[in-house]
C-alpha cells in the first residue's frame, strides 16, 4: 500500500491506493481528523483554533473581527477626505429622489391604464403575444388540475357523480322556454337579459335546480340563471338554495341583506 502522510501531525502511514491518489487530506486517525488546526492572528499574533474550510477560504486569518477590521484599516491606500463624503452623501441623495421619481410615475402609469385592455396598453401583437405566453405556461403537466390530479373524487367539489346522471325527462325546452317567461327573460341573481346573454354567450339563458336535484323538474324548483351564475351558483350551495327559495316564495332577492353584500362580489 502507498505511504503518506497525516496533514495534521505529520507521521507517515499507509493508505488505500484510492485515497493516495486523489487530491485529498489525509489523516492517520480519528483524533488528528477532528483536532481543530491552530493559528496565528496577523494583527495581534494570537494563537487560536479555526476550521480548516474557513482556512482555504481566505488567505488572511484573525482571530476576531475588531483584528480584521484594524488590520485592513492599516492596510487602507486612501483616506475620505470631507469632500469625499459629501459627494457619497449627494450621490445617496440623488438615488433617494430617482427611487421616489420612479415610485410616483409607475403610481401615474397603473392609474392611468385603469379600465384598459391589455390590447391598449400594449398594442394588439404585444398582447397576443403576452396571452399566447400565459397560455403556454398553462398546457400539459403544467396545468395543476392536468390528467387525473383533481379529477373524480380528488376534486374539492366532487358530489358523488351527480354530473353524469340524466335529467328528468319533464325537463324539456318548453319547460325551459315557460321558465324564462315567468322570470322576465333575465337571470334572477346579476340581472343579465336574454339578448345580453345571446350577444355574450351565443346561447340562451340557462335553467337551474334549485335544490340541485335533476330529477325534481318541478317549475317551483327551476329558475332562470345566466351562465356565469349557473356555473357560481354550484358553490357554496346551502347558501344559493336558500337565496332562490326566496325568490320562488315570493320574497326580492335583491331586498334582502345578505344579499346585497353578496351581489356585491358577483
Amino acid at each position: 500500500m502507498p505511504t503518506v502522510t497525516c496533514c495534521q501531525c505529520g507521521k507517515d502511514f499507509h493508505a488505500p491506493p484510492s485515497k493516495a491518489k486523489r487530491n485529498i487530506r489525509n489523516y492517520c486517525s480519528k483524533k488528528c481528523q477532528s483536532t481543530k488546526p491552530i493559528m496565528t492572528c496577523e494583527q495581534c499574533g494570537k494563537k487560536y483554533e479555526t476550521q480548516r474550510a474557513w482556512i482555504r477560504q481566505s488567505k488572511h486569518h484573525f482571530c476576531s473581527m475588531k483584528c480584521k477590521g484594524l488590520w485592513y484599516r492599516g492596510k487602507r491606500l486612501y483616506t475620505f477626505t470631507p469632500e469625499h463624503k459629501q459627494l457619497f452623501r449627494e450621490i445617496q441623495l440623488a438615488k433617494t429622489e430617482l427611487n421616489e421619481w420612479r415610485r410616483n410615475h409607475l403610481k401615474k402609469l397603473h392609474e392611468a391604464r385603469i379600465g384598459m385592455t391589455l390590447e391598449e396598453v400594449c398594442g394588439p401583437e404585444r398582447a397576443a403575444a403576452i396571452k399566447e405566453q400565459k397560455r403556454q405556461a398553462w398546457l400539459g403537466d403544467k396545468n395543476p388540475a392536468y390528467g387525473s390530479k383533481q379529477s373524480g373524487k380528488k376534486n374539492h367539489n366532487w358530489k358523488g357523480g351527480k354530473s353524469f346522471q340524466p335529467y328528468d325527462s319533464a325537463f324539456n325546452e318548453q319547460l325551459k322556454q315557460l321558465i324564462r317567461k315567468r322570470d322576465g327573460y333575465e337571470c334572477k341573481l346579476c340581472g343579465m337579459t336574454q339578448e345580453e346573454h345571446i350577444t355574450t354567450a351565443n346561447a340562451r339563458l340557462t335553467i337551474h335546480h334549485i335544490d340541485y336535484d335533476k330529477q325534481n323538474s318541478i317549475p317551483s324548483n327551476l329558475i332562470c340563471l345566466c351562465r356565469d351564475c349557473n356555473s357560481r351558483a354550484n358553490s357554496n350551495r346551502n347558501y344559493h338554495k336558500r337565496l332562490f327559495t326566496a325568490y320562488i316564495a315570493g320574497i326580492d332577492m335583491h331586498q334582502l341583506i345578505p344579499v346585497q353584500s353578496r351581489l356585491k362580489g358577483l
